[in-house]
């Protein structure tokens, strides 16, 4: 492992200071943007450089999830103050509010169309750009804690309640599957064929679904779940605890090794991890201020192969899909776009 102690990556990198801390990052499918909240309520759209694009007031306080359309037009947002937006960048600060629940909502842009997956109490809605409401399904008895569209098949999505995990049709009113809620689940992640579901459950495991069969691997202790991630090959799941990280290996339809690995190298409680959409490059964030980065095609994948350090807990990560960039921000409203062959 290379020693950055003296010597911090992160100093010649570009870096943007704000007022509030962001605590949400997504890049746009080219990745020529990077979306942000901030705990203030505000939305942020900056270009790749760190220049800002776009900044505009969102949601009366927090904002929980974010998301950008597949042709990077739209921008969705859920707050805290329970509402769901849609603005267009073509007239931003304008909104078209889709959803106010009982419940914080969840939101799910499409991958490959341009539809929004948003959630109200146990209802799940789809709605095109315009604001119109396509298709409202109602088979959940609790509210709604997740969304995750299917990334192969495009008619089918996924959604995770405290009553079990429903796959659906488009255009059916029953779902397809309905695993049972044992553990809690909280939230979903699909491999790249969507062919293994991993979600994180309330009562600390993992647990892992090959999908439309009867088979269920689990993983007890884990801690408190801070993220799941598939490698871009869904060869990979990566597993962020508040003290652990974790690798465990898959292949396309089952596991190839019986219990995760722990990675090396953090030593405070982690806070967020994301796999690079087309590398073998793992990020994860600290405390600290201290993001590791790994890679899962070397051999000794455990130990990381850089180590930047900030100067405040780490809050997000994202990692551009075309470049090896990743975009860190901090608790002290600090957002850095760290560009590295991370070898």
């Amino acid at each position: 492992m290379k020693s950055l102690v003296a010597q911090n990556p992160f100093a010649s990198e570009a870096e943007v200071c704000l007022e509030s801390r962001i605590e949400r990052l997504c890049w746009s499918q080219q990745g020529a943007a990077l979306l942000a909240s901030t705990a203030s309520g505000e939305l942020i759209l900056f270009d790749e450089n760190g220049s800002v694009c776009h900044r505009w007031t969102g949601h009366d306080g927090r904002i929980i999830q974010i998301g950008l359309s597949c042709n990077n037009d739209f921008v969705a947002s859920a707050g805290v103050d329970t509402a769901t937006r849609l603005w267009s960048l073509a007239d931003v600060g304008k909104a078209v509010e889709l959803e106010r629940a009982g419940s914080v909502g969840k939101l799910a842009w499409s991958p490959w169309s341009r539809v929004l997956l948003t959630s109200r109490d146990q209802d799940i809605s789809l709605w095109a750009q315009s604001g119109a409401l396509v298709e409202r399904l109602s088979e959940h008895t609790l509210p709604v804690v997740d969304l995750c569209w299917h990334p192969v098949e495009r008619n089918i999505f996924a959604s995770c309640a405290s009553d079990g995990i429903f796959v659906w049709e488009l255009g059916s009113s029953k779902s397809l599957y309905h695993l049972n809620g044992q553990g809690d689940p909280t939230y979903l992640r699909f491999n790249r064929l969507g062919s293994i579901l991993a979600y994180a459950c309330r009562d600390s495991s993992v647990r892992v679904w090959v999908v439309g069969s009867g088979i269920v691997l689990q993983l007890n202790g884990a801690g408190e779940i801070k993220s799941l991630d598939w490698s871009w090959g869904g060869r990979w799941l990566a597993i962020c605890s508040e003290y652990s990280a974790y690798v465990w290996k898959f292949d396309d339809r089952r596991f190839e090794s019986a219990q995760p690995t722990k990675l090396n190298g953090p030593t405070a409680p982690l806070t967020t991890m994301a796999f690079h959409p087309f590398e073998h490059l793992l990020a994860c964030g600290d405390q600290s201020g201290a993001v590791y980065v790994w890679r899962t095609d070397l051999g000794n994948r455990t130990a990381p192969v850089v180590v930047a350090r900030g100067q405040s807990a780490v809050t997000a990560l994202a990692w551009n899909p075309f470049k090896n960039q990743l975009a860190v921000s901090f608790y002290d409203g600090s957002l850095r776009f760290w560009s590295s062959e991370f070898k």
